[in-house]
């Protein structure tokens, strides 16, 4: 397993937490972006974008590019999982207000509300990104786009310890 982040003391952070788990210690930590990633050729089974979309510039390109390192076992297809924030009042009360400015579990400035994705902005960014997929073994290749196969979302109760989890889109 892999784990990217441009940051430094992100990478340093993650590195030190997972050092003393059994099963996070085995986790190859890399300063490095999807981008470069891609540049590099490597590609993976899985790749997981979780709370990353809302920070970059350009979240299409982003999409483009983690579904370019995304290459299952002998060219089969393989899976990216993306989870994001709605862009609602809501999130931005919870997100924004509460957590960077209230309670102070956040940096100030960490999230912009005007870069959270809607649903239906993620599953049009996810359909129209086009990508090449090895069919054989014989290095013939389909161009098709990915395909959005499920919506999912959580419903955060910050005075419960528990999370409800379900078909729930709008947080």
């Amino acid at each position: 397993m892999t784990s990217i982040d441009p940051a430094p003391e992100n990478i340093k952070v993650a590195s030190s937490h997972s050092r003393n788990d059994p099963l996070t210690a085995t986790i190859n930590y890399k300063q490095s972006t999807i981008e470069e990633i891609l540049a590099s050729g490597q590609k993976f089974d899985v790749v997981c974008a979780l709370e990353v979309i809302e920070h970059v510039d350009d979240p299409r390109g982003f999409i483009q590019a983690c579904a370019q390192c995304v290459q299952g076992r002998d060219g089969a297809s393989g899976n990216l999982f993306v989870s994001t924030m709605n862009r609602t009042k809501k999130a931005h009360l919870m997100a924004v207000v509460g957590a960077e400015y209230v309670l102070g579990l956040l940096p100030p400035g960490t999230h912009e509300w005007n870069k959270f994705i809607t649903p239906d902005e993620l599953r049009i960014m996810v359909e129209s990104t086009p990508f090449e997929a090895k069919i054989n073994d014989n290095s013939d290749k389909q161009s098709s786009t990915m395909k959005f196969i499920k919506q999912n979302g959580i419903v955060l109760k910050p005075v419960s310890p528990f999370k409800k989890f379900g078909h729930v889109v709008e947080w």
